[in-house]
């Protein structure tokens, strides 16, 4: 008998698009075993699925954010400097 964390890891990764022998190795089951559980829970590895590539896509578009709101912001202040620069010298010229 395999602990439910198992049988999880299994849905998981067999959602991920490992194979048989790879999840062996893996999670130390038979291949019977993994087939019977691929029967058995093929509707939460479907739909685990097809909620992947939108997690991904969400965790993408997190790390692109963090990535990019730096530069937004060192842009700003640059943009600031700039301009209080362009003021100062505008106005001695006066």
């Amino acid at each position: 008998m395999h602990s439910p964390e198992t049988v999880q890891r299994f849905i998981e990764l067999r959602a991920q698009g490992w194979t048989y022998a790879r999840l062996m190795v893996e999670l130390n089951v038979t291949k019977p075993t993994l087939i019977a559980w691929s029967r058995k829970y093929q509707f939460e590895i479907q739909n685990l699925h097809a909620i992947e590539p939108e997690a991904l896509r969400e965790k993408w578009l997190a790390s692109t954010t963090d990535r990019v709101n730096p530069s937004v912001n060192s842009f700003g202040a640059f943009r600031a400097s700039w301009r209080s620069a362009t003021s100062r010298r505008l106005a001695h010229r006066n």
